[in-house]
């Protein structure tokens, strides 16, 4: 799962298929393995996301989309 992926994801239902793929390949490749640490990384990068578009020259989007909340799950697995 990365970044080029997540832009395909443009319905709910695509993100709802992501989000139980990611739940069934946590493992030690996750910096975040529990609720907590997953939680508060998710909100570490909400708050940093205008560098990660702008690292990736990608305009932030005014409003969230299918494949930002992809974007978000798949960078709380390994953000600290």
């Amino acid at each position: 799962m990365n970044g080029e992926q997540n832009q395909m994801i443009s319905t709910p239902e695509q993100l709802s298929e992501f989000v139980e793929q990611l739940s069934s390949n946590i493992d030690d490749s996750w910096e975040n393995t529990d609720l907590q640490q997953y939680l508060s990384a998710l909100a570490g990068w909400i708050r940093d996301m205008k560098g990660y578009y702008k690292n990736k020259g990608l305009p932030l989007p005014e409003q969230p989309t299918w494949s930002m909340i992809a974007d978000m799950l798949t960078a709380a697995r390994i953000y600290e």
